[in-house]
């Protein structure tokens, strides 16, 4: 099978990868269209000084089946071995809503949850919005440590941080 790339900017590198499910409807009374996504965590090398903050982003990307014309197929073409599978980037969350490297990516009820910064790391949620058709921080938690991962199970979020110990926070939206 033929390797698919997506170019990085300048200095940044990826820092983590996992798959999401994104609620493509997000109102109370629609019906939810779970999506799965691939999202990259990543992280730009400061060169200049030490002491530069640090920036990254986070990217999705959505997987595409396409036929010996490079057309769009279904997922009944792609599961008979007929279609060719490739990567296209759908959102890219950037620098100016990170404050630093994003250290670990997951999902949690329909939304996309990513750990940024180091140390104090900030745990967001991001939802998706119909109108302007991206992903918009809704909801927020700081901690006084840099994480490393994120769990989920059901609306509980375990996160891992650098020194071995661990939190446990609900998920509620109220």
């Amino acid at each position: 099978p033929e390797a698919q790339q997506d170019s990085l900017m300048r200095h940044e590198r990826a820092v983590c990868l996992n798959t999401v499910e994104i609620n493509l409807a997000f109102t109370t009374n629609a019906q939810p269209d779970i999506r799965r996504y691939w999202a990259v965590g990543t992280g730009f090398v400061a060169l200049e000084a030490e002491d530069s903050p640090c920036k990254g982003r986070v990217l999705v990307f959505e997987v595409v089946h396409l036929d010996a014309d490079g057309k769009e197929v279904g997922k009944d073409a792609a599961d008979s071995g007929t279609a060719t599978v490739t990567l296209r980037r759908k959102w890219a969350i950037d620098s100016r809503q990170t404050r630093g490297p994003v250290t670990a990516v997951n999902c949690v009820d329909g939304k996309l949850l990513a750990a940024l910064g180091t140390t104090p790391s900030s745990v967001r949620i991001f939802r998706y919005d119909v109108r302007s058709e991206t992903l918009l921080a809704m909801s927020f938690y700081d901690t006084p440590f840099a994480v490393v991962s994120l769990d989920v199970v059901k609306n509980y979020i375990l996160i891992g941080d650098l020194y071995r110990s661990v939190q446990l926070v609900q998920w509620r939206a109220d």
